[in-house]
């Protein structure tokens, strides 16, 4: 950060300079110098900005601001850029001709905190309806339930996706996606509950380990080994399961039942395996220590599913091989462009996931590779999730061997939540899924940002399904695994 730092002092005004936990940095600008910035970042050769990760709007009642999350593939470096909006006047110039993936992000601001950003051509209400009156995220409006009935005219649901179809006879002319079907206000009901009262309503295992990263860095907590050798697990498990419910979908769409079949089987298998275990993420540790049988049983699906993995891998049958291949191509710029993360970047040839770039847990000193592809198509996308399942396999048994060897279980008391700002990056089955935590050192977080990697991947749609053939709807969205829990959330 420092040398593109340097940079940025030398041709901005910086406002201000303020920490982030974990050793990020956030430089304040100019509301007019915003988007001059952000290009300078991505267009500088030193700087390698290449993506932008999120945009996080925090009402402080007379000022909104705005911080923008990049990242530099090259450079593996974070980097926050911050302004802010008057809030009597919230006008901002969009940077929406700078990275694709900031036109649903300032929809989505534009829809709950009312933000106009000028020369968006796409600006709109994202979740809620037209009719809707007020911006529901700003502090002075309280949380309320909303009935969020979406257009249901002209729309075809597919994986869970409801998107907008326009064909030329067998053609796609266009395919537009219509989220805010069953707006979930996750991050308004943050404002309304105590830390751990928001923690218990998280189900997902993932988001409940990115808000625990968030807290304990904030906190200053440190967790126990075991603990994050036990956090690692429940990850690979849940990582396994989703990958294992995809591919069960999949193959049902593309045409292998006998994989179909050996799929469900196997999700059958992990879902009662992960029911019985009520053990999940806690702020600082877990809700309980794994028990010898627990452990047991995970080493017997495991080499279960190593034994599986072989036959419902069809990634070398040629039928199947031919209906996924040139189908679908997400070329590497693009999918920087708009954001994509997880398996669906990883199969366009970009070696990126945090769990190596930017270890948490145990990751870093855990034995597992990052399955990759180049060509970026439904096939890449379909072999680099299979061959994910098999390195978290791998991590899986590397844990079940440490927490066999060490009974401890220790939680550490994280205490009050001071003030401050927290980003936690973790790697779900959907690409990266981010927690942004803001506390103003009350009981209730001030303000929480969810960045999932869902939300991105269902903007990519109109650009992979544009002028293809209606038979290759099913591959091109099964193979992006959307899940719409992470869409409208």
């Amino acid at each position: 950060m420092s040398n593109i730092k340097s940079l940025l002092m030398e041709k901005f005004n910086i406002i201000s300079q303020s920490e982030i936990k974990n050793g990020f940095e956030k430089l304040t600008v100019e509301k007019n110098q915003i988007k001059s910035c952000i290009s300078f970042l991505k267009n500088s050769a030193e700087s390698s900005v290449d993506m932008l990760v999120s945009i996080t709007a925090t009402d402080y009642v007379e000022k909104i601001e705005l911080l923008y999350h990049l990242y530099s593939t090259k450079l593996n470096e974070n980097i926050f850029i911050s302004t802010n909006v008057d809030a009597a006047c919230p006008t901002v110039e969009s940077i929406s001709s700078v990275f694709k993936s900031a036109t649903n992000e300032e929809c989505e601001i534009f829809d709950l905190f009312g933000i106009e950003f000028e020369n968006n051509k796409c600006l709109k209400r994202l979740f809620l309806p037209k009719e809707y009156v007020g911006s529901p995220m700003l502090k002075n409006q309280k949380y309320q339930q909303i009935e969020n009935l979406g257009k249901e005219k002209d729309t075809i649901s597919a994986f869970e996706t409801t998107l907008q179809i326009e064909t030329d006879g067998d053609s796609i002319k266009s395919a537009i996606p219509v989220i805010g079907k069953n707006h979930k206000q996750l991050e308004k009901t943050a404002e309304e509950m105590s830390f751990s009262e928001y923690l218990e309503k998280l189900t997902d295992v993932f988001f409940k380990e990115a808000f625990c990263e968030g807290v304990e860095k904030l906190s200053g907590a440190t967790v126990s080994d075991q603990a994050k050798y036990t956090r690692v697990l429940l990850c690979e498990l849940e990582r396994i399961k989703s990958h294992l419910g995809w591919a069960k979908d999949f193959f049902a769409l593309t045409g292998p039942y006998f994989a179909h079949i050996l799929a469900k089987n196997e999700l059958e298998e992990i879902t009662n395996l992960t029911e019985k275990s009520d053990v999940v993420p806690i702020f600082g540790g877990v809700s309980k220590k794994l028990d010898t049988e627990s452990l047991e049983n995970i080493e017997k699906f495991i080499a279960n599913l190593s034994k599986s993995i072989a036959k419902f891998d069809v990634s070398n049958n040629k039928i199947f091989k031919s209906g996924l291949q040139n189908i679908g191509i997400l070329p590497k710029n693009t999918a920087l462009n708009y954001a994509i993360t997880g398996v669906n970047h990883r199969a366009s040839g970009i070696c990126a996931d945090v769990r190596k770039k930017q270890p948490y847990l145990m990751y870093d000193i855990l034995d597992f590779e990052i399955p990759t592809s180049s060509n970026g198509d439904c096939f890449d996308r379909f072999s680099t999730r299979i061959a994910e399942i098999k390195e978290s396999v791998k991590i899986l048994e590397q844990c079940t061997n440490y927490l066999k060897s060490d009974d401890k279980c220790e939680t550490v008391n994280v205490g009050e939540i001071p003030a401050g700002t927290a980003v936690s990056l973790i790697e779900a089955p959907t690409g990266l899924l981010g927690c942004t935590i803001i506390s103003d050192g009350g009981e209730k977080p001030y303000r929480v940002k969810w960045r999932a990697g869902s939300f991105y991947s269902a903007q990519i749609l109109p650009y992979l399904l544009k002028d293809r053939y209606y038979s290759d709807f099913a591959q091109i969205c099964g193979s992006l695994d959307i899940k719409t829990t992470e869409v409208d959330r």
